[in-house]
C-alpha cells in the first residue's frame, strides 16, 4: 500500500508542471576593464600564488586600437615582466588581479566574453616547444574573495610577436557565485603548456573588455524527483570553478565557549571522533569526506590549508568499491595541504558506508577503525599531540574533489565526539534545524556555499529542481493547475548550486496531500 502511494504521488507531481516563459534582457553594454589610456597599471595586483614577482608598468608608446571600446590618442598599454631563473625545474607561477574600475560588482550574466590584446616582446621566453606558454582566465566572486573561479587558458604555441586579439566566451549560468564578481584574473604557470618556460616573459596587454549581452536568456525551468537520500546531514558539492570546495560543520561548545575537545591531557581515556556515513555517491566518485582536528580552529572553509596546525580523517571511495581511511597532518606549516605526514591509512573491502573512527589513548596511541570493524593502531610523535592541546575544534564534512561530483552528494547519519573536557557530542540531525536551540548553539557550518549543508528530514518528500538564471523568479504551488497559487515560507530555503537550484519540499508545504502543481513565475513590478 505505501509502495502504491508513493508511485501515484510521483505521477501526479512529476508529470503536471508549469514552465516558464522566455525572459529577455536588453543589450549590455561593453563594459571596459581596462584600455590602458592613462598609466593606470597599477590596478594590476600580484596575489603572490607563485614565488617570482611580475613587473608591471605602463608603457605610452605601445598601443593596440579596438573597435569595442574608445580609441583615446596617447593611450597605451601594460607591459609585464616575470622571471622563471629562480625555478628552472617549472613549478613556479603568477597570478594577477585586476578590479573592476569604480569598485563595480557585475553579475556576468550579462556578458558573454572577455577580450584582451596581447603582444609578445620578441625576447620572451619560449617553452621549448616553440610557443610563449599560456594564460588562463579567473573570476573573484564577492561571495568568496578571492580568485575561486578558474576560466578558460588561452595557449600560445607559436612565438607570433605582433598583436593577437584573444576572446574567452564564458558561461556563467554555470555557477550562481557568477552573479556578483569583483575582478578578473589572469594565471601564468611555467609550466602551462606542458612544458616549461625558460627565461623572462615579456609582453604588452591592452584593451581588457567585457562583451555585452544581446541574445535573450531563457527563464529557469522546473522539475521535481522523489528524496531517495536517508535523513541525516547532507553535504552537497556545489561546483563551480573551485574543485576542492568544502561543506562542513564545525564544533561550538555554549558552556565552555571555546570548544574543549582535544584528546591530550586525557590519559588513560580514550578520546573518540566518529563520522556516520549512510549515502555516498554511485559509482567511483573520489570525494573526500573528513574529520578535521584544527586548534582554535574558526569559520574559514579552507582551515586544513590556511591553519598552520591541522590532523585529517580522510575518507575516499576506492575504483573497486572499497573504502580508504588515511590520516595525515602537518604542524606549524600554514597555507598548505594537512599532508606533511602520512602515518597510516585503512581499507574497508565493503565501501564507505558506516562509521569510521579515530580514537587516541595516553596522547601519542591512536586507532583508526572501519565499518566493518577492522582497525589499525600507529603511534604519534612525543612531540606532535601538545600542538593539538585545547581549545581544539573538531570539522565533520566533505570536498568535492573535481568537477565531476558537481551536484552530487553524502549524507552523514551520525557525528560522535566522546573522551574530551566538553561534552559527549552525539549528534544524529533530527532536525529541523541544525541547531534546534538557537540560545546555545552547538554547531555552526562552514562552507564556501553554506545553503550545500543542510538537513535532511524523514518528511521531506521531494526535490524540486530548476535551472539557472533564476533571479527575480520565486517558487508557486497549487492543488489545482488552475490555481489559486500561494507561496509557502519553507519554498526560500533554496541550496544553490553551479548547475542550478534546489529546493526540499516537506509534506506539509505541499498545496495538497495527493496532487500539487509548482511553477516558477517572476512578479511584475
Amino acid at each position: 500500500m505505501k509502495t502504491m502511494r508513493t508511485w501515484k504521488y510521483a505521477v501526479r507531481l512529476m508529470g503536471l508542471l508549469v514552465v516558464a516563459p522566455l525572459a529577455s534582457l536588453g543589450q549590455t553594454p561593453n563594459f571596459i576593464v581596462n584600455q590602458l589610456d592613462t598609466d593606470t597599471a597599477v590596478a594590476f595586483e600580484n596575489a603572490g600564488w607563485g614565488t617570482t614577482f611580475t613587473s608591471i608598468t605602463w608603457d605610452g608608446a605601445v598601443n593596440q586600437t579596438t573597435t569595442l571600446g574608445p580609441n583615446v590618442a596617447g593611450s597605451g598599454s601594460a607591459y609585464w615582466t616575470t622571471d622563471w631563473s629562480a625555478t628552472p625545474d617549472g613549478s613556479d607561477q603568477v597570478m594577477i588581479n585586476h578590479r573592476f574600475p569604480e569598485n563595480a560588482v557585475l553579475d556576468l550574466m550579462n556578458y558573454t566574453n572577455i577580450s584582451f590584446d596581447i603582444r609578445f616582446d620578441p625576447a620572451s621566453a619560449t617553452d621549448g616547444k616553440g610557443g610563449f606558454g599560456g594564460v588562463q582566465v579567473i573570476w573573484t566572486p564577492q561571495a568568496d574573495g578571492w580568485a575561486s573561479t578558474y576560466q578558460n587558458t588561452v595557449f600560445f604555441y607559436t612565438t607570433n610577436t605582433g598583436w593577437l586579439h584573444v576572446e574567452v566566451p564564458f558561461d556563467a549560468s554555470a555557477n550562481a557565485k557568477l552573479s556578483a564578481v569583483t575582478h578578473v584574473g589572469f594565471k601564468i604557470q611555467q609550466a602551462q603548456t606542458g612544458a616549461s618556460l625558460s627565461g623572462t616573459t615579456r609582453f604588452w596587454i591592452d584593451n581588457v573588455i567585457l562583451h555585452g549581452r544581446a541574445a535573450q536568456i531563457p527563464a529557469p525551468t522546473i522539475a521535481l524527483a522523489p528524496v531517495t537520500s536517508p535523513p541525516g546531514l547532507m553535504t552537497l558539492a556545489p561546483g563551480g570553478g573551485n574543485d576542492y570546495r568544502r561543506g562542513m560543520i564545525r564544533t561550538l561548545d555554549p558552556v565552555y565557549v571555546d570548544p574543549y575537545y582535544s584528546w591530550v591531557g586525557q590519559g588513560d581515556t580514550p578520546v573518540t571522533y566518529a563520522i556516520t556515513i549512510a549515502s555516498y555517491p554511485s559509482g567511483y566518485s573520489a570525494m573526500q569526506s573528513q574529520i578535521f582536528l584544527v586548534p582554535r580552529g574558526g569559520n574559514d572553509s579552507s582551515v586544513d590549508w590556511t591553519a598552520p596546525t591541522v590532523m585529517v580523517l580522510d575518507i575516499r571511495d576506492l575504483p573497486d568499491g572499497g573504502g580508504e581511511a588515511v590520516v595525515r597532518y602537518k604542524v606549524n606549516h600554514p597555507s598548505a595541504n594537512a599532508s606533511d605526514h602520512r602515518p597510516a591509512s585503512l581499507v574497508c573491502a565493503e565501501g564507505v558506508l558506516g562509521t569510521w573512527s579515530l580514537t587516541f589513548l595516553n596522547d601519542t596511541n591512536v586507532t583508526i577503525t572501519a565499518p566493518n570493524g577492522v582497525s589499525t593502531n600507529f603511534a604519534l610523535p612525543e612531540t606532535v599531540p601538545w600542538e593539538f592541546y585545547n581549545p581544539l575544534t573538531v570539522y565533520f564534512g566533505n570536498q568535492q574533489n573535481g568537477p565531476g561530483n558537481a551536484g552530487k552528494a553524502a549524507t552523514y547519519a551520525r557525528v560522535q565526539i566522546t573522551g574530551a573536557i566538553s561534552a559527549d557530542v552525539d549528534e544524529t540531525f533530527p532536525g529541523p534545524d541544525l541547531n534546534p536551540d538557537p540560545e546555545n548553539p552547538r554547531w555552526q557550518v562552514v562552507a564556501e556555499m553554506p545553503s550545500c549543508v543542510f538537513i535532511v528530514r524523514p518528511d521531506h518528500r521531494w526535490w524540486a529542481r530548476w535551472t539557472i538564471p533564476d533571479t527575480g523568479f520565486l517558487l508557486e504551488g497549487s492543488a489545482s493547475i488552475n490555481g489559486p497559487w500561494v507561496r509557502d515560507a519553507q519554498w526560500t530555503n533554496v541550496i544553490k548550486t553551479a548547475h542550478g537550484n534546489r529546493l526540499l519540499l516537506p509534506e506539509s508545504s505541499l498545496p495538497a496531500p495527493h496532487q500539487s502543481f509548482f511553477r516558477m513565475v517572476q512578479p511584475g513590478p
